[in-house]
């Protein structure tokens, strides 16, 4: 994560009557922020929001510890929690099309449109950094018709074969998650019983045994208050994918943006399917609210 668990990009696109458009070649889904023109080298393309944008999102950079955990869990598992819940609660999986052309269930990235750990590596590569390969093999930036016209460092052909990519997936996916926090404390308690661990699930099954996540991977709408306007895949701009716990109490910023500075507001945050649970924490009891922020913290 960034310096005081902050580092951001800011995504984009043009919302109209006909839908959402990401503006994909036309300086979108993701604003660069650079352009190698600054080094003094020729480039036509401009950094930054461009004209047409009226949708922007800025979007903090998620931990990366646990996600080889997060990679070896089955859809069946991730699609079985997609069932009704009390308090209307119920999430959605994003069905992805992956680049070979199968669809699966979305698990990484704020709106789980990702289905595998090397497909979410390889598109920040080309997404944040302009690297494209096998699996991103076309840049976000229309290219240049002709050799003269590129701007220096801008290839005809991916700029990696995939090596780098996957070696860079097997680094990610050594990153250990922290420890599971001990089960039965006063807060976990709590929790349960306001209503977090119904999206906030403590574990899901996966090839290696249970994946202590504190997540349902699922898409959950979250109210007027996080909607950002974009779509990806079948989210919308209110869905966001129910964000693992594990890890918390390490963590310096909080939400998909990094607004929030504790716990407390991140939670406060929340609408739409968590109301009801949110209305239940802002009657807890001071003993019962510091049971449930130090059980968090512990995570």
């Amino acid at each position: 994560m960034g310096s005081d668990g902050l580092a951001t990009v800011v995504r984009i696109g043009r919302l109209t009557d006909e839908g959402f458009d990401p503006l994909l070649g036309r300086g979108g889904p993701v604003a660069r922020a650079h352009s190698v023109a600054e080094l003094g080298l020729p480039c036509r393309l401009q950094p930054g929001i461009p004209a047409g944008a009226n949708v922007t999102s800025v979007r903090n950079s998620p931990p990366l510890f646990g996600l080889g955990q997060i990679d070896t869990i089955p859809d069946e598992a991730i699609l079985a929690g997609a069932s009704p819940h009390a308090d209307g609660v119920q999430g959605r999986p994003n069905l992805v099309t992956e680049p070979a052309g199968a669809t699966r269930v979305g698990r990484f990235g704020w709106k789980a449109d990702t289905a595998r750990l090397e497909t979410f590596v390889a598109q920040a590569f080309r997404n944040e950094l302009g690297i494209t390969s096998p699996l991103a093999p076309t840049d976000l930036q229309p290219g240049s018709a002709t050799e003269a016209e590129r701007c220096a460092g801008e290839s005809a052909t991916v700029k990696d074969d995939g090596t780098l990519v996957a070696g860079v997936t097997a680094f990610v996916a050594a990153l250990a998650a922290p420890p599971p926090a001990a089960p039965g404390s006063a807060g976990e308690a709590v929790f349960d019983r306001i209503g977090c661990g119904v999206c906030h699930t403590r574990s899901l099954p996966a090839s290696g045994g249970e994946v202590q996540l504190y997540s349902d991977l699922l898409l959950h709408d979250m109210g007027p208050l996080l909607e950002d306007g974009v779509v990806q895949a079948q989210a919308s701009g209110r869905d966001w994918r129910t964000t693992p716990l594990w890890g918390l109490g390490s963590r310096q910023r909080f939400l998909h943006d990094g607004q929030a500075r504790d716990i407390r507001t991140a939670v406060l945050t929340h609408g739409g399917e968590a109301q009801p649970a949110v209305d239940r924490f802002r009657t807890l009891s001071a003993d019962d609210l510091g049971a449930l922020l130090d059980f968090l913290s512990t995570l």
